[in-house]
């Protein structure tokens, strides 16, 4: 992944990342994140 300035907020269910509408790179992030919920969840 990149590095790039986000604010990151931590629950007891999620992990929410927020970043700026304006980066250049939320069209990757946002497949990475369709891709990452694809997965088998184990819990």
């Amino acid at each position: 992944m990149l590095k790039l300035g986000a604010l990151i907020k931590i629950t007891t269910r999620r992990v929410l990342i927020a970043i700026n509408s304006s980066c250049p790179y939320k069209d990757i992030y946002a497949t990475a994140y369709r891709c990452l919920q694809l997965l088998p969840n184990p819990g």
